[in-house]
Protein backbone atom coordinates (compact mmCIF):
# COMPACT_ATOMS: atom_id res chain seq x y z
CA UNK A 1 0.00 0.00 0.00
CA UNK A 2 2.53 2.48 1.19
CA UNK A 3 5.17 1.45 -2.40
CA UNK A 4 2.51 2.87 -4.79
CA UNK A 5 2.18 5.69 -2.89
CA UNK A 6 5.35 6.35 -2.05
CA UNK A 7 5.81 5.71 -6.00
CA UNK A 8 3.02 8.60 -6.93
CA UNK A 9 4.54 11.11 -5.00
CA UNK A 10 8.00 10.77 -6.01
CA UNK A 11 6.43 11.04 -9.54
CA UNK A 12 4.85 14.21 -8.49
CA UNK A 13 7.74 15.71 -6.68
CA UNK A 14 9.57 14.63 -10.36
CA UNK A 15 6.75 16.57 -12.45
CA UNK A 16 6.85 19.80 -9.79
CA UNK A 17 10.67 20.01 -10.46
CA UNK A 18 10.81 19.36 -13.88
CA UNK A 19 8.02 22.38 -14.29
CA UNK A 20 10.22 24.96 -11.92
CA UNK A 21 13.47 24.44 -12.89
CA UNK A 22 13.29 26.17 -15.99
CA UNK A 23 11.68 29.10 -14.56
CA UNK A 24 14.54 28.70 -11.58
CA UNK A 25 17.25 28.57 -14.21
CA UNK A 26 16.50 31.76 -16.08
CA UNK A 27 15.95 33.60 -12.95
CA UNK A 28 19.89 32.58 -12.14
CA UNK A 29 20.84 33.18 -15.53
CA UNK A 30 19.20 37.36 -14.68
CA UNK A 31 20.76 37.43 -11.43
CA UNK A 32 24.10 36.03 -12.90
CA UNK A 33 23.62 38.43 -16.30
CA UNK A 34 23.12 41.47 -13.71
CA UNK A 35 26.34 40.66 -11.58
CA UNK A 36 28.36 40.13 -14.54
CA UNK A 37 27.06 43.90 -15.69
CA UNK A 38 28.37 45.56 -12.49
CA UNK A 39 31.82 43.76 -12.76
CA UNK A 40 32.65 45.92 -15.19
CA UNK A 41 35.41 49.10 -13.79
CA UNK A 42 34.39 52.06 -15.40
CA UNK A 43 37.14 53.05 -17.95
CA UNK A 44 38.95 55.43 -15.58
CA UNK A 45 39.40 52.56 -13.04
CA UNK A 46 37.17 55.13 -10.19
CA UNK A 47 33.93 54.09 -8.77
CA UNK A 48 32.51 56.79 -6.33
CA UNK A 49 29.81 57.08 -4.10
CA UNK A 50 28.16 56.78 -0.57
CA UNK A 51 28.65 54.71 2.04
CA UNK A 52 25.77 51.90 2.09
CA UNK A 53 27.07 49.59 4.99
CA UNK A 54 30.68 48.17 6.65
CA UNK A 55 30.82 44.44 6.26
CA UNK A 56 34.42 44.66 8.30
CA UNK A 57 37.49 46.46 8.95
CA UNK A 58 39.01 46.24 4.99
CA UNK A 59 35.36 45.39 3.56
CA UNK A 60 32.27 47.64 2.66
CA UNK A 61 29.13 48.57 0.27
CA UNK A 62 29.47 51.38 -1.74
CA UNK A 63 26.03 52.84 -3.93
CA UNK A 64 27.89 54.99 -7.05
CA UNK A 65 26.16 57.92 -7.94
CA UNK A 66 24.23 55.63 -11.25
CA UNK A 67 22.80 53.85 -8.00
CA UNK A 68 24.63 50.58 -9.09
CA UNK A 69 25.81 48.60 -5.81
CA UNK A 70 29.30 47.94 -5.22
CA UNK A 71 31.00 45.80 -2.77
CA UNK A 72 34.89 47.13 -2.14
CA UNK A 73 37.79 45.40 -0.32
CA UNK A 74 40.17 48.04 0.71
CA UNK A 75 43.63 47.11 -0.67
CA UNK A 76 46.99 46.18 0.62
CA UNK A 77 45.72 45.56 4.21
CA UNK A 78 43.87 42.69 5.72
CA UNK A 79 42.27 43.38 9.03
CA UNK A 80 40.61 41.34 11.94
CA UNK A 81 38.04 38.82 10.56
CA UNK A 82 34.49 38.86 12.30
CA UNK A 83 34.98 36.63 15.59
CA UNK A 84 38.82 37.67 16.00
CA UNK A 85 39.39 40.65 18.74
CA UNK A 86 39.93 44.14 17.60
CA UNK A 87 37.38 42.53 14.61
CA UNK A 88 34.47 45.35 16.17
CA UNK A 89 36.81 47.73 16.73
CA UNK A 90 38.05 48.13 13.33
CA UNK A 91 34.84 47.92 11.38
CA UNK A 92 33.25 50.53 13.75
CA UNK A 93 36.65 52.76 12.78
CA UNK A 94 35.67 51.84 9.03
CA UNK A 95 32.41 53.26 9.69
CA UNK A 96 33.46 56.28 10.84
CA UNK A 97 35.93 57.22 8.37
CA UNK A 98 33.40 56.67 5.22
CA UNK A 99 29.97 57.33 7.15
CA UNK A 100 27.86 60.68 5.20
CA UNK A 101 31.74 61.17 3.17
CA UNK A 102 32.04 61.06 -0.73
CA UNK A 103 34.16 58.17 -0.90
CA UNK A 104 36.41 57.28 -3.89
CA UNK A 105 38.17 53.84 -4.90
CA UNK A 106 40.92 53.78 -7.10
CA UNK A 107 40.45 50.21 -8.91
CA UNK A 108 41.88 47.55 -11.14
CA UNK A 109 40.45 43.84 -10.05
CA UNK A 110 37.88 41.97 -8.61
CA UNK A 111 38.30 39.20 -5.89
CA UNK A 112 37.30 36.37 -5.80
CA UNK A 113 34.36 36.91 -4.33
CA UNK A 114 33.36 39.76 -6.92
CA UNK A 115 34.27 42.64 -4.86
CA UNK A 116 35.74 45.33 -6.40
CA UNK A 117 39.43 45.80 -4.81
CA UNK A 118 40.88 49.09 -4.73
CA UNK A 119 42.69 52.04 -2.65
CA UNK A 120 39.87 53.87 -0.66
CA UNK A 121 40.13 57.69 -0.09
CA UNK A 122 37.93 60.04 1.57
CA UNK A 123 38.88 63.81 0.69
CA UNK A 124 42.73 63.17 0.13
CA UNK A 125 43.28 60.58 3.00
CA UNK A 126 44.48 57.11 2.24
CA UNK A 127 41.54 54.63 4.30
CA UNK A 128 43.55 51.48 4.41
CA UNK A 129 46.61 53.33 5.56
CA UNK A 130 44.96 54.97 8.18
CA UNK A 131 43.80 51.58 9.53
CA UNK A 132 47.37 50.19 9.53
CA UNK A 133 48.89 53.53 11.13
CA UNK A 134 45.45 52.89 13.88
CA UNK A 135 46.58 49.38 14.32
CA UNK A 136 43.31 47.83 13.18
CA UNK A 137 44.74 46.03 10.05
CA UNK A 138 48.01 44.39 8.66
CA UNK A 139 49.82 45.23 6.03
CA UNK A 140 48.94 42.52 3.70
CA UNK A 141 52.43 42.38 1.88
CA UNK A 142 50.87 38.73 -0.03
CA UNK A 143 50.05 41.55 -2.33
CA UNK A 144 52.54 44.62 -1.64
CA UNK A 145 53.68 43.75 -5.23
CA UNK A 146 50.56 45.44 -6.60
CA UNK A 147 51.44 48.50 -4.80
CA UNK A 148 53.61 51.82 -5.88
CA UNK A 149 56.28 51.78 -4.28
CA UNK A 150 56.12 54.65 -2.03
CA UNK A 151 52.64 53.54 -1.09
CA UNK A 152 54.33 50.12 -0.50
CA UNK A 153 56.90 51.84 2.09
CA UNK A 154 54.54 54.02 3.64
CA UNK A 155 52.04 51.12 4.85
CA UNK A 156 55.64 49.41 6.02
CA UNK A 157 56.45 51.96 7.74
CA UNK A 158 53.35 52.64 9.81
CA UNK A 159 52.63 48.60 10.70
CA UNK A 160 56.11 49.29 12.23
CA UNK A 161 55.73 52.57 13.89
CA UNK A 162 51.86 50.64 15.36
CA UNK A 163 53.63 48.02 16.19
CA UNK A 164 55.97 49.54 18.31
CA UNK A 165 53.47 51.82 20.12
CA UNK A 166 51.36 48.94 20.69
CA UNK A 167 48.46 50.65 18.98
CA UNK A 168 45.58 48.69 18.38
CA UNK A 169 45.39 45.16 17.56
CA UNK A 170 49.63 45.35 18.55
CA UNK A 171 48.17 46.01 22.20
CA UNK A 172 47.68 42.41 22.46
CA UNK A 173 51.72 40.66 22.47
CA UNK A 174 51.16 38.47 19.56
CA UNK A 175 47.77 39.12 17.50
CA UNK A 176 46.84 36.45 14.73
CA UNK A 177 47.15 37.35 11.32
CA UNK A 178 43.49 37.06 9.92
CA UNK A 179 44.96 34.91 6.97
CA UNK A 180 46.25 32.80 9.75
CA UNK A 181 42.87 32.60 11.22
CA UNK A 182 41.28 31.69 8.12
CA UNK A 183 43.85 28.71 7.36
CA UNK A 184 43.22 27.16 10.95
CA UNK A 185 39.62 27.68 9.91
CA UNK A 186 39.99 25.68 6.14
CA UNK A 187 41.98 23.08 8.02
CA UNK A 188 39.27 22.69 10.28
CA UNK A 189 36.67 22.13 7.61
CA UNK A 190 35.05 25.88 8.08
CA UNK A 191 35.37 29.34 7.05
CA UNK A 192 35.53 32.75 7.60
CA UNK A 193 31.93 34.37 7.25
CA UNK A 194 31.76 35.76 3.34
CA UNK A 195 31.48 39.30 3.26
CA UNK A 196 28.06 41.09 3.19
Amino acid sequence: MLAPMAHRLVSLLTGLAMTLLPALGAHCEGAAAANASQRKIPGDGIVQGELISVADGDSFKLRAADGRVWQVRIAAIDAPERRQPWSDVARQRLRQRLQGRAVRVETGKFDQFGRVVGNVFVADEDVGLAQVVDGLAWHFRRYEREQEPGARARYAQAEAAARKARCGLWHDPAPLPPWVYRSRLRGQGQRAQPPK
